[in-house]
């Protein structure tokens, strides 16, 4: 039986990655809830957040099924015995499972988005999600399309790999709930174009972005801040409530915004979403997948400050591990380190316990319907199957 990796590392890091971790506790798989109430409102900031990016898939198209039906809201996993979630496992009737964190983790059972009305993806290869995950990207396009008849299909770049876990050049994508995603033009627009405030389908990318955030989970939406500040006044002349768009796009104490900005996504926006039955059901599955050895035990690493005269056999033998351990972690290809420099130590970590519970905040929802919407310029056509250089 394929054997999958299963890495849980401690950043937050989207597309290329961002800072190293800075703590030494273990990662917690999952355990996807929702929780009550409203969340208060934001005061007005500027969006910020700071990461790299190097999307760079070649296109490629591919025969048209459809994607998953979307749902209204994701159904609870259910609470299964291990024997159940076994059998279930074994017989191929489990579900989407996605393991870990978006940037250490693994995707089970995944789903291939494909081509249709709505999408053109890629790459098939990195065009793996959960059910949840398609079935919120496509219930957002739906609203455009039904906003704005005969809209054009939006590029899908990477997602996950048929089994999740490292998909270069990115740190997360790992599990099954990111998402690379283009945008609407007011022309006809290749893969990785760079989208500027001038070039942009304001109304067509507002509406996605919209139903984003009212229709599904969506935990972040990574998009330049040129442009999402292009989307914010846009809204607002809209006549969107002021309050909640604070809570969409400013920064504030208590609550993070939606929108963020990540530099190097004037080309795409990314889409990070929670799935709160793929989570779930992961995290109940955990025990039997390690026994079947479809996920390996979960990893942690943290970092030790050389000291003079320490070697990788002294480290090994201090924190309990192995010298070829170190070296993996590290991308070392021999037993030489340095003083001063700080090197990943993989421990092996017990996983959490079935009541560590990570929360899916209620849905940011706007106190009213959406104002009328003016019609945008003549719909582009659908994109070509060759993509930009970037």
């Amino acid at each position: 039986m394929r054997r999958w990796l299963f890495l849980v590392s401690l950043g937050t890091g989207l597309c290329t990655g961002c800072a190293r971790p800075s703590t030494s506790e273990p990662s917690q798989l999952p355990l996807a809830t929702r929780a009550p109430g409203p969340t208060a409102v934001l005061p007005i900031a500027r969006p910020s957040a700071s990461i790299e990016s190097a999307d760079r898939s070649q296109a490629a198209v591919f025969p048209p099924p459809v994607v998953a039906v979307a749902s209204e809201a994701s159904t609870p996993a259910p609470e299964l015995s291990r024997q159940q979630i076994e059998e279930r496992l074994l017989a191929g009737t489990l579900g989407c499972l996605s393991v870990g964190k978006p940037n250490g983790g693994a995707l089970v059972n995944g789903v291939q988005l494909t081509r249709s009305d709505y999408f053109e993806p890629v790459d098939p290869k990195s065009s793996w999600g959960t059910d949840e995950t398609l079935a919120y990207l496509e219930a957002a396009a739906r609203k455009v399309h039904e906003a704005f008849p005969n809209s054009p299909r939006l590029w899908v770049g990477d997602i996950s790999r048929e089994q999740g876990g490292r998909l270069s050049p990115h740190r997360s994508h790992q599990s099954g709930r990111d998402v690379d995603i283009g945008y609407f033009y007011e022309q006809p627009g290749a893969w990785y174009r760079r989208a500027t405030p001038s070039n942009l389908d304001l109304p067509r990318t507002w509406a996605f972005v919209r139903a984003l955030v009212t229709e599904t989970d969506v935990e972040m939406i990574f998009i330049d801040h040129t442009l999402s500040r292009a989307l914010w006044r846009y809204a607002e002349d809209l006549g969107e409530d002021p309050a909640w768009l604070r809570r969409v796009f400013a920064t504030g104490s208590g609550e993070q915004p939606l929108v963020r900005h990540a530099r190097g996504h004037a080309t795409h926006m990314h889409v990070r979403f929670r799935n709160p039955r793929a989570e779930r059901l992961a995290r109940q599955a955990y025990p039997v997948l390690v026994k079947h050895e479809l996920v390996d035990k979960v990893q942690v690493y943290r970092y030790h400050r050389v000291q003079r005269g320490e070697t990788l056999g002294k480290l090994a033998k201090r924190y309990g591990t192995t010298v070829r351990a170190i070296q993996r972690a590290n991308g070392l290809r021999s037993n030489v380190i340095q003083a001063k420099q700080s090197y990943k130590i993989p421990t092996s970590a017990a996983p959490g316990t079935t009541d560590s519970v990570s929360l899916v905040p209620p849905r940011r929802l706007p106190p009213s319907e959406p104002p009328p919407r003016p019609a945008p310029n003549p719909p582009a056509a659908p994109p070509t199957p060759t993509p930009e250089s970037p």
